[in-house]
This record gives structure tokens, C-alpha cells and sequence, in this order.
């Protein structure tokens, strides 16, 4: 039964911690090596138990269409190809043969390797240059032996007890046959690919999927003997040894990849775990630090640890202060506590990531809130300060405009700014609060302080608009 992550409900776990008595799949533990098993719990920091790929397997009776698809890559379909055309291109029978006889070794041993890769967790075939490689001859050879020893018992169980001993024992091979041929994959010895005991535990603990298993194994070899069968009835020599060469070893390949992926997918019940080599790109690119920290960023708010989801931000922040990204997580999470204490310290690269991605609204109602909550509280960034007048101005947040630049010379005194401020803060208080004696000591401040003001004649004319009663 498929484990699911704690944290992920929907997602197949990878790993479990005995003391916490969670499941983690990988998007809680992008830093984990599955290669080596080995990661820690992000909450108790103990060692975890290594699931499997098995454990995000689909089942393999889901997987139908992909079981076809699979001998139609180049490299199986290459191969059958050559075992196919190539004994019919020679003209000596026993050349042909002999031929015959070495590329069926060939496949044999290709077989194995599909199987053995699929049981791996690569669902991608081998490649044709590992057929004709020597590694793997001794798997072959130890099949021959596994059929000549399966043909002995059928015979001897008919000579010792007549034809009904002899059905029975047939009937037990065919049944079987793909634990023997699994079990051989597993653990490269005769004995075990014969053993009755090892086949039957076998098949008792993968249950009723075996059987499930073994009718389509049947259906597979039933339907590609009725193909031959139809070629040969139906075609000429040539295109019928052609043809059935092709779904002889199309539907072969199917079965030894479906016998592999029933390792792979139950190989947590057969004693031994596998990484899912599909995935190994996708870790290796979610192993890096701004991962990790993202990964506990989600635990911890799904524990409801709001604490430690600001002091990991926080932390972030204070290594990297124009992280967007990281500003926002620590916006939202104080927004949502009603904690705006915590965002002071980053309060200048907050309503600037605000502002640049035109988001005024939001960074005029912190900044209120700031404000509310202290009212000694005053903006340390003169460019920040005048950006948020400005919208502030737009917004008909007219005391807010008031708070933000006053005392801005002051406060400011090397700013290149300070004219720009004050004219709007002269506009604000002549158009907006209707306080026009104080406008206008502000546009008096700025021709008496800076004489040499390019547009010094526009100020003049805005205090002279102000006396008039007009708008500036």
C-alpha cells in the first residue's frame, strides 16, 4: 500500500522517520541523497528510513500502454530487427543456424538486462551496444540450465507417475516460471530459479498481483501466438519468418520489462529499495540550500510554527536583503499574524519590492499600520521615503504625505531630493489639508535655502498661486 507524505497528502512518500512517525516525499527533503539512503528528519534530525522508488511506482496493470511502447525504442526494436532479417540473409543452413542460434543468445541475454534495469528504476531500454557486450553471459547460461532442469522434472514427474503427474508438473512450471525468471534476476544462482520453497515465498509475498501479473503474462504469449499463427496461414515464408520473428520478440520484451517493473514496484516487500532513476535530474536540481529552506518554510507553517517560518526568512534576509522573494514570505506571514514589529528591520527593501512590482496600496497600509503601532517610527531612506509620498500623494493619503517628509531636510540633510519633497509636501498641504500659510513657508524655505534652484521662478509663482487661492 502506497505511503503518502505528511506534509503532501497527495504526494507518494519517500521517507519516513520512526520518531516522528512522518512520511517525507521529495519536495519536503530536497537536499536528500537517495544514492546513498541516507538524510535527516528536518524535525528530530534523526537518521530516515529510505521508502523506495516502489513507493511512487503506479501499478504496473496501469502502466499498459507504456509496457507496449517500450520495444518500440531504437535500441529493442534494432535488435529485433538483426535477430530477425539477419539468419535469413545467409544461405548455408548451418551457418544459419549457428547465427540463429548466438542471436538468440543475444536476446536472452538483452532480456535480462531490460529486466534487471527495470527493477532498477530506469524505464528507458539498454542500449544495443550492452546486447552484444560479454557482461551478463553467466545469467544466460544459468537460464539454459534453469530449462533444461524444469524439462527433466516434467519428464521425470511422467515417467514416475504417467500422464496426469506429468500435467501437474507442467501446469507447476508454467505457473512459476516468471517467480524463476525473477528470482534469477535477483540472485544470479540456478537454485533459487528452481527452488520450490523460494519460488513459492515468492509468489506469496507479492499475493494476489502475481497472479494478476501471470494473466498478462498469458494473455501476452496467447495473443502472440495467434499473430504468428495468422501470418503463417496467411503470408508467404519470407514475410511469415519476418513477421513472427518481429512479434516474437515485441511481445517478449514486454513481458521481461513487466516482470522487472513488478520488481521495482514491490520491492519493498522483496527486502530491498531502489532510487527512481527517472527523477535523479529533478534532485539533483532541488539539492541546494534555497531548497532546503524552502522545504522548511512549509513544513514549519503546516505545523503551524509561525515563528519559525520569520526567524528562517529573517535569517535569509539578513544575507541577502534584495531577496523579493524571501521579502514577500516574510510579508505575508507577518500580515497574516497582524506582526508588524518583525518587518522593521527590512521595512526600506519591503515597500521598495512593493512599490517596484506596483503594489502601492499594500505598501501604504503597512506603512500606516507602522505608524499606528509607533509613532516614533520614521523611515531611514530619503529615495523610499519620497517614493511612498508620492503614492501616497495619488491616493489622497494626504497626512500620510505629512508624516513621510517632514522634517525631511533635516532628517535628510544630504539628500538630492529635498526640493522635490518639499513641493510636494507644499501641495499637499495647500490642495489637499487646505493649509495654505504652511505651504507656503515651505516654497519661502526653498527660495530662501536654494537660490541657485533651476526653476526658482516656478516656486515663486506657486507661493504667488497659493496667496491667489489657486492650485498648485
Amino acid at each position: 500500500m502506497t505511503a503518502f507524505c505528511h506534509y503532501h497528502p497527495i504526494s507518494p512518500a519517500k521517507w519516513r522517520c520512526r520518531d516522528c512517525q512522518r512520511n517525507y516525499c521529495k519536495a519536503c527533503l530536497p537536499g536528500a541523497n537517495e544514492r546513498t539512503r541516507r538524510c535527516q528528519c528536518p524535525r528530530c534530525n534523526h537518521s530516515l528510513q529510505f521508502l523506495g522508488a516502489a513507493n511512487t511506482a503506479i501499478p504496473f496493470w496501469e502502466r499498459l500502454p507504456a509496457f507496449f511502447q517500450y520495444p518500440l525504442a531504437k535500441a529493442p526494436l534494432a535488435l529485433v530487427g538483426i535477430c530477425t532479417v539477419a539468419p535469413l540473409l545467409i544461405s548455408s543452413q548451418l551457418l544459419a543456424f549457428i547465427v540463429t542460434l548466438t542471436l538468440l543468445c543475444v536476446m536472452t541475454k538483452y532480456l535480462y538486462s531490460i529486466l534487471d534495469n527495470t527493477a532498477e528504476g530506469h524505464m528507458n531500454p539498454p542500449t544495443l551496444v550492452s546486447a552484444f557486450s560479454s557482461e551478463g553471459l553467466n545469467t544466460l547460461f544459468q537460464q539454459i540450465g534453469v530449462f533444461i532442469i524444469f524439462g527433466l522434472i516434467i519428464l521425470g514427474a511422467s515417467q514416475a507417475g504417467g500422464q496426469l503427474l506429468g500435467w501437474l508438473a507442467t501446469a507447476f512450471v508454467l505457473l512459476v516460471l516468471p517467480a524463476s525468471v525473477m528470482s534469477l534476476a535477483r540472485e544470479r544462482t540456478i537454485i533459487s530459479a528452481i527452488n520450490p520453497l523460494q519460488l513459492t515465498l515468492l509468489i506469496s509475498t507479492l499475493g494476489w498481483p502475481y497472479f494478476v501479473l501471470y494473466a498478462h503474462l498469458m494473455l501476452l504469449f496467447l495473443s502472440m501466438g495467434v499473430a504468428v499463427d495468422f501470418l503463417i496461414e496467411h503470408s508467404s515464408a519470407m514475410l511469415a519468418g519476418v513477421g513472427a520473428g518481429f512479434i516474437n520478440g515485441y511481445f517478449t520484451i514486454i513481458a521481461f520489462h513487466m516482470l522487472g517493473y513488478v520488481l521495482f514496484q514491490y520491492q519493498e516487500k522483496l527486502g530491498y529499495a531502489t532510487t527512481d532513476q527517472q527523477n535523479d535530474d529533478e534532485t539533483n536540481v532541488l539539492a541546494n540550500r534555497a531548497g532546503r529552506i524552502d522545504a522548511d518554510i512549509d513544513l514549519y507553517l503546516k505545523e503551524g510554527e509561525y515563528q519559525h517560518v520569520k526567524q528562517l526568512v529573517a535569517g535569509e534576509l539578513k544575507k541577502k536583503k534584495d531577496d523579493p522573494w524571501r521579502m514577500e514570505q516574510l510579508y505575508r506571514i507577518c500580515d497574516a499574524q497582524g506582526d508588524i514589529t518583525s518587518l522593521k528591520p527590512f521595512i526600506i527593501q519591503l515597500l521598495d519590492t512593493l512599490l517596484v512590482r506596483n503594489q502601492p496600496e499594500q505598501a501604504i497600509t503597512l506603512l500606516k499600520k507602522l505608524y499606528l503601532e509607533d509613532e516614533e517610527f520614521a523611515l531611514k531612506d530619503a529615495v523610499v521615503s519620497f517614493k511612498m509620498a508620492q503614492f501616497a500623494y495619488h491616493q489622497h493619503e494626504y497626512k500620510l504625505v505629512v508624516r513621510l517628509l517632514k522634517d525631511f531636510h533635516s532628517r535628510f540633510p544630504d539628500a538630492n531630493n529635498i526640493t522635490d519633497a518639499y513641493i510636494l509636501l507644499a501641495r499637499t498641504l495647500a490642495n489637499g489639508l487646505r493649509l495654505k500659510d504652511k505651504a507656503q513657508a515651505y516654497l519661502r524655505f526653498l527660495i530662501q535655502q536654494f537660490p541657485d534652484y533651476p526653476s526658482i521662478d516656478a516656486l515663486r509663482e506657486m507661493e504667488q498661486t497659493i496667496a491667489r487661492g489657486g492650485r498648485i
